[in-house]
């Protein structure tokens, strides 16, 4: 242990005088030490001089008074350091109870340099306790380390270790009723409206509590010290809730009537906490001999105790008599973190309108929406410690993001908005905005940032966290291949506005699945909240926004291919990145260019941008920029425009040798009959002050060479290099090479020359073929690649003169599908030019397509109702039969089911070709009945409490666009799954909604014997249906723009039609035989 000697000096004011308060201990003591939970993995001990410190601190003026402090003490972290923070008195308890017990006096301070560091602190008959609180930083602890109270631990939270602990919140989160419990019914808030709520809390203790704390003396000493002992956790507990809520808690008048010490068989408590406790603060135990406060007289109730377990009597309760008062908490030594933070805090999280956030299925319990944490989770209202797999053994101290979402609804405008004393505070939240969502491969990293616009000079704290809780159905930690639920744990607060999904240090090693930090290798949809928090005087205002991240299940992964082994390059010297493009160039994730970024840190940092917005085509040949040496540097490859990213797998080496030839240009497009020049500069390094010859190698045969000079010295001398004499027959591509050669030593410089003709040949179009029927909507088009081509221009217009253009790109690829849908049974024309540096080609011959017809119709199933059993777990199957045979290109379905305790039920939905897809799995736990459209297009599903739990336009767990491209064709199969007893129900009935594409194609293999000729005609045409058996025959005529020209049944193998009345153009003859379809083009001429 290393202490580390300081003197603190307070500010010498006029009322008081320079005092030092602490001095470092060098030897540690070894007797009267206070019994702990815990010892901190590293600390320091102070002497504190207590009675000097409480003589000035009393001094202090109150909290949220007109007067200002002159009271500035400093106190130690648990670095060794000392802070000035200006003091200020708080009211902890209501003036009666204060005047009552004057030795219990609680404070807050204000960090001098930042008022968003805020400390508070107890001077009771414990001593001193304080909690220090700064953005960004770990919390800091000062704790009493003798029994006498002359002696301290300061140490932060980061030090306490992993100490498991057999705790159990057995809060009931699924059979809640009554309004008190109607929480989620409200619109999610932030904590942004400039006010502090204060409500006042009774909190009981049984015998057990009250003798570990009770002490000697009178029976008034032994029920201050009880007392002092609640005040000492609530100015904890009050630190987190006045920080993320912006809720402040003040014990009732009378509450020491409530504090139990003694004869453990003559309090009031068994084992049932819950109702005594609310039975004993509202009165009614009086005519048993144990006063109460009454129910107008208190907010909250809770009760201290040492069982070893928690239990909030409700949900959302404060404020709503009968349940406001049933809380409890119990730990066998309930002091300390562990039991302030990790069970109060939890606790009484509940009592104001916070679910469970943990998702493993050992413990699952939240609302439904609420549980977005993996494993365990972290924050206050999750396991910590206590429900594998366990992310860890203790709970951050700071609510997440759904929890202060629903809380803060709840004492807004839900149950809990009736009873607090609402104070206004002179500073505003900051406003937040998370950006824009993104597309991203599978398999790869990315950092998501957002922004925030902040009226004031507070400091502001940012979270990035997961929101999505939907079940993963699993007792194990997240897995790449889990298609819902939480991947990512949260963490504490960091003041920059940016995180790495996972760690960046993990990436660098490698790592993209360390645990609850595990990167999807699948397709899914991730959502996240950025919340950005901010502090004055200790009281938050806070603001958050989401942004959703989809993972395509094609593109990726993105990977740096280059820079894999230990390689050294000079500064100065060029080097080629290569990475994997993995498909994300294309729809949908659409990147078209990438920055390269260098790091010489080993990865910590990326400082150096190397070259920016270089096209994502997998290589670019780069300059070593003049940076410090290093053996630990670093390659990054990021999407420009998007947020992904990837880490070569290597350090590499940069040196700085004796001299260098760098430059922006390694790439020159020379436009024939134009010269080449390249510009470089020559640097010297570490006093190299030889001459240097200069040449260049690989120009084409026949041209001239002119370096200028060809021979250096100086540092930054401008070199020249032109090449000159070019021709038509020198077209292509060169690799040269410019070589400094200086004694024994050569630096080379690799260049590429693209000598290009001006004229480029024409682009021949190649799919769709001229005049393509049932196109898709998002039509795939290719054509030639040509010689010299650097892009290429597309159109896609409604008229042959593409005046009505819908949609035009420029691509390197010659293959391009199109970025917007296109409307059904229209004719489209498309065009492609060629084009480089030097100029544009022609454009090719048009040629034109018709889209496909799309089809809607709705089939609803006639074997209903369907009873769901109230037995043993069972399941049935329930059929639609579809008789239209088209190309699904959108589906959604409409349940409505009568069943109480809605999360008993698992639905799924199989098609003709066996693709099952997740309709509701595990949802909305006891509420009742469904009543929705499931649909791509949905929002999420939202639990309500009025029945029906799940209704209007939603999503489901999987997307119905897996049916995509499959025929709607045969029977889809609705399963419907109860997998509980008791709770039964009834499919009252069920529906199917399907979009697509009729299958028409002119070259349909049907009745491959099919003829019309002549073709092209211009009097009559003879169609011959050739020798297969049919029923029934008929066929309909339409011009190119879709207009009806005819229809008739076919009652001959034979059969005439008589073109004379037409018009010359292209006809598509709809032929149908039994219910099957084929189009046929028709010409008349």
């Amino acid at each position: 242990m290393k202490y580390i000697l300081t003197i603190v000096v307070l500010l010498n004011f006029a009322f008081a005088k320079a005092q030092n308060f602490w001095q470092p201990v060098l030897q540690e003591p070894s007797e009267n030490i206070e019994s702990r939970n815990f010892t901190p993995e590293q600390y320091q001990i102070y002497n504190l001089d207590l009675n000097g410190f409480k003589q000035l601190v009393a001094t202090a003026p109150m909290r949220f008074t007109s007067d200002v402090s002159q009271v500035v003490i400093s106190l130690p972290n648990a670095n060794g350091d000392f802070k000035d923070f200006e003091i200020f008195e708080t009211q902890m308890m209501e003036l009666p109870l204060s005047a009552k017990y004057p030795q219990i006096k609680t404070y807050l301070g204000l960090n001098l340099n930042d008022a968003s560091d805020v400390v508070r602190f107890s001077i009771t008959p414990h001593g001193f306790h304080s909690i220090e609180f700064e953005p960004g930083a770990s919390t800091v602890y000062i704790d009493p380390f003798t029994t006498n109270h002359s002696t301290y631990i300061v140490y932060d939270r980061s030090s306490i270790p992993e100490v498991k602990e057999d705790f159990e919140c057995v809060t009931n989160e699924i059979g809640l009723f009554g309004t008190g419990n109607k929480v989620l019914n409200v619109t999610p808030e932030s904590t942004d409206d400039s006010s502090l709520r204060t409500y006042r809390v009774a909190i009981s203790c049984n015998a057990e509590y009250g003798n570990l704390f009770a002490g000697t003396g009178t029976d008034a000493q032994k029920r201050a010290n009880i007392q002092a002992r609640q005040v000492i956790t609530m100015n904890r507990v009050n630190g987190v809730y006045e920080r993320d809520l912006a809720i402040n808690m003040v014990f009732v008048a009378n509450n020491d009537l409530l504090l139990y010490f003694g004869d453990t068989s003559q309090d009031p408590y068994t084992n049932d906490f819950n109702d005594r406790t609310q039975d004993l603060i509202d009165g009614n135990l009086a005519g048993q001999g144990f006063p109460g406060i009454g129910n107008a007289n208190y907010d909250i109730g809770h009760n201290f105790n040492t069982s070893g377990g928690g239990n909030a009597g409700c949900i959302g309760c404060v404020c709503v008599t009968g349940q406001k008062g049933s809380g409890m908490t119990g730990r066998a030594n309930p002091t300390g973190d562990p039991f302030d933070i990790d069970y109060v805090a939890h606790e009484m999280g509940h009592q104001f309108g916070g679910y469970h956030s943990m998702a493993s299925s050992n413990c699952r319990s939240g609302s439904g929406q609420t549980e977005v944490e993996p494993g365990s989770g972290s924050t206050i209202m999750a396991y910590a410690g206590i429900c594998n797999p366990n992310i860890q053994n203790n709970s951050d101290d700071y609510f997440h993001y759904v929890n202060i979402r629903d809380i803060t609804a709840n004492i807004k405008s839900g149950p809990s908005s009736s009873c607090a004393v609402v104070t206004n505070i002179p500073f505003t939240a900051p406003v937040v905005d998370a950006g824009l969502d993104y597309t991203i491969p599978y398999s790869t990293a990315f950092v998501l940032t957002g922004s925030a616009t902040n009226v004031g000079t507070e400091t502001i704290a940012y979270n990035w966290e997961q929101n999505d809780p939907e079940n993963p159905s699993s007792n194990n930690g997240p897995d790449p291949t889990r298609v819902q639920g939480p991947m990512y744990r949260s963490l504490p607060s960091v003041t920059v506005p940016e995180r790495y999904f996972p760690a960046l240090s993990d990436v660098v090693q490698g790592n993209l699945a360390p645990s609850y930090e595990v990167t999807p290798s699948v397709a899914r949809n991730m959502e996240f909240a950025f919340t950005a928090r901010k502090y004055n005087n200790n009281v938050g205002q806070n603001d958050s926004d989401l942004m959703n991240v989809t993972v395509d299940g094609v593109a990726g992964p993105f990977i740096v291919t280059s820079q894999s082994t230990n390689l050294s390059y000079n500064t100065g010297e060029a080097l080629v990145v290569n990475w994997d493009v993995a498909g994300t160039d294309q729809a949908p994730v659409n990147t078209s260019s990438v920055d390269i970024v260098l790091s010489i840190d080993g990865g910590l940092t990326f400082n150096t941008i190397i070259e920016s917005a270089t096209p994502n085509d997998g290589t670019q040949t780069v300059v070593m920029p003049l940076v410090t040496p290093t053996s630990q540097a670093r390659i990054m490859v990021r999407a420009n425009n998007n947020i992904y990213y990837a880490v070569n797998s290597s350090n590499f080496t940069v040196t700085s040798d004796e001299f260098s030839l760098s430059t922006t240009d390694l790439e020159e497009n020379v436009c024939l009959p134009a010269n080449a020049s390249y510009d470089f500069i020559y640097q010297t390094y570490n006093g190299f002050n030889a001459s240097t010859t200069l040449s260049l190698t690989g120009a084409p045969n026949g041209s001239n060479v002119v370096i200028s000079p060809n021979v250096v010295t100086n540092n930054n001398t401008p070199v020249n290099v032109t090449i000159s004499g070019l021709n038509n027959s020198m077209a292509g591509s060169y690799s040269l090479s410019l070589d400094g050669n200086s004694g024994a030593t050569t630096r080379s410089v690799a260049l590429t020359l693209n000598v290009l003709e001006s004229s480029l040949a024409n682009v021949a179009l190649i799919e769709p073929v001229d005049m393509a029927v049932d196109v898709a909507l998002f039509p795939s088009l290719e054509w030639s690649v040509t010689a010299g081509a650097q892009e290429y221009d597309l159109e896609i217009a409604l008229d042959s003169s593409f005046n009505n253009i819908v949609e035009s790109a420029i691509t390197t690829s010659n293959v391009y599908t199109a970025s917007m849908e296109l409307d059904e049974n229209t004719v489209y024309y498309w065009r492609v030019r060629n084009r480089n540096v030097c100029g544009n080609g022609m454009y090719s011959t048009n040629r034109s397509f018709r889209t496909a017809n799309i089809v809607c119709f709705n089939e609803s199933s006639v074997v209903v109702p369907v009873t769901i059993s109230s037995g043993p777990p069972s399941s049935f199957d329930t059929i639609i039969t579809i008789t239209d045979d088209v190309i699904i290109n959108n589906i959604s379905i409409n349940i409505d089911i009568s069943h109480t305790w809605m999360s008993d039920l698992d639905i799924y939905l199989t098609s003709p070709s066996g693709t099952q897809i997740t309709i509701i799995e595990d949802r909305c736990n006891n509420r009742n009945d469904l009543l929705a459209t499931f649909t791509d297009d949905g929002a999420a599903v939202q639990c309500t409490f009025a029945a029906p739990t799940v209704s209007g336009t939603v999503m489901a767990v999987d997307l119905f666009s897996s049916f995509n491209g499959e025929s709607a064709l045969g029977d889809w199969v609705l399963t419907v799954a109860d997998d509980n007893n008791q709770d039964g129900g009834a499919l009252n009935s069920w529906s199917i909604d399907v979009c697509g594409t009729q299958t028409l194609s002119v070259n349909n293999n049907l009745y491959e014997d099919i003829s019309l000729y002549p073709n092209p005609a211009n009097g009559l045409v003879y169609m011959q249906l050739g020798n297969a058996a049919y029923v029934k025959a008929s066929y309909t005529v339409y011009d190119m723009a879709g207009r009806f020209i005819t229809s008739k049944n076919i009652e001959n193998k034979l059969t005439r039609i008589d073109l004379n009345q037409w018009s010359s153009g292209v006809y598509l003859v709809k032929i149908t035989i039994d219910n099957q379809t084929i189009v046929k083009r028709l010409i008349k001429e």
